[in-house]
């Protein structure tokens, strides 16, 4: 962890002390240092990203907003909530996300608890995916 206790700033010490030419450690509280923070900025000034999954994820949601609550669009719905929480944009695939939970009358901890259950009984997901991998 980093502490501003544990560092020290080195100094020359003035040539006409006893110590000539010593390099001293003068502790960090002893020292009058101010360290740069980087500015943030305001996070409406965030630039919005596309995520890279975005055009095949569109695709997905609209069929969660038009489809019913199976197994597999809740776990659907689950990996693409999880996938798009705090993501710095997407905001329409976002709100549709949250379209289809409200459609199915769900809370976001109710999806994920069904999704828990489904995926203890069964090997649904696995079972109607391709054989690509998605990682991301």
């Amino acid at each position: 962890m980093f502490s501003l206790a544990n560092i020290g700033i080195l100094s020359v010490a003035d040539p006409t002390t006893p110590n000539q030419g010593a390099i001293t450690k003068i502790p960090a509280a002893q020292a009058n240092i101010l360290l740069p923070i980087p500015n943030l900025g305001n996070m409406a000034d965030k630039k919005e990203l596309t995520h890279p999954q975005y055009k095949k994820d569109r695709e997905v949601v609209t069929g969660l907003l038009n489809g019913e609550a199976t197994d597999f669009n809740l776990i659907e719905l689950a990996r693409l909530r999880i996938r798009y929480d705090g993501f710095p944009g997407a905001r329409d695939i976002q709100q549709d996300l949250d379209q289809a939970l409200a459609n199915w009358s769900l809370t976001e901890d109710e999806l994920m608890a069904k999704t828990r259950e489904i995926h203890q009984t069964e090997m649904l997901y696995k079972a109607q995916r391709t054989k690509k991998e998605d990682w991301s």
